[in-house]
């Protein structure tokens, strides 16, 4: 499975040695650099061969948003994700983070869970930035194909009519999973047996056929291990979700400043 390269700016080591070693066991992100100081930062040529770039704004010599406003001016290839990690918010840090298309943490303290679990929101997130709706048949389709789940199989289309029906009923998810194959099976005049069989194939041999970096972002699972069709379908439905509000609450951000 490709790994995201990993660049850190942290005047603390230790704490940068713990990061690797968590990022090691998770098997997703690989950190390929790290820097102790703002003047060491300004001085890597750019940030073109990196996928992530993590920053301590409080870096001695140089702060670490002036070096990295610095550095995207020489890179072209800009990282998919950039978090600044900052222990106050004024008006100038959020107008020049806004500019930069940089993610900033008001939280100097953060521990290196927290760090890669905020890098797994961001890459959900990432998914609808710059989008102004939430087309729930678009977005299904779209995180299926992020996911690796293969259109090849039977089982795929039954995925895409039952989280387009979840997503359109408020009841309880765990409530409407009691009856799920023999809604499918119904709908699309096979059996309920055959509903269950065919939608475990396609996720254990999607899966299998993927590199699943988003698969293992959402569910944990990679190489040999594969999530059952209850997880997969209210992890998707949460994912859905949770985009859903990311763009609203995007779009009200986006409203406020206008006013």
């Amino acid at each position: 499975m490709m790994k995201k390269s990993v660049l850190f700016a942290h005047n603390n080591e230790g704490f940068i040695n713990k990061v690797n070693q968590y990022f090691q066991d998770e098997d997703l992100y690989s950190l390929n650099h790290y820097v102790l100081d703002g003047e060491a930062l300004l001085n890597l040529v750019n940030l073109d061969r990196f996928d992530v770039v993590i920053v301590k704004n409080a870096l001695t010599y140089i702060t670490g948003l002036y070096a990295l406003e610095s550095l995207l001016l020489k890179t072209r290839h800009k990282p998919e994700i950039i978090i600044l990690i900052t222990p106050f918010v004024n008006d100038f840090i959020r107008d020049k983070c806004q500019q930069l298309q940089i993610y900033y943490v008001h939280n100097l303290n953060m521990s290196i869970r927290d760090i890669y679990h905020l890098l797994c929101q961001l890459e959900i997130e990432r998914k609808v930035i710059g989008k102004k709706y939430f087309e729930p048949q678009i977005e299904i389709i779209n995180l299926l194909k992020q996911i690796g789940l293969l259109k090849t199989y039977i089982g795929y289309k039954y995925f895409e009519y039952v989280l387009n029906s979840m997503l359109e009923n408020s009841e309880n998810i765990n409530k409407y999973m009691i009856n799920i194959y023999k809604m499918v099976g119904k709908h699309f005049n096979v059996s309920p047996c055959s509903v269950e069989k065919a939608m475990r194939l396609c996720i254990k041999s999607s899966f299998s056929k993927s590199d699943n970096f988003y698969a293992k972002i959402l569910f944990g699972h990679y190489h040999n291990s594969y999530p059952s069709v209850s997880t997969f379908l209210q992890v998707c439905i949460k994912t859905l979700k949770e985009q859903k509000d990311y763009i609203i609450r995007h779009n009200i951000k986006q409203s406020l400043r206008k006013i």
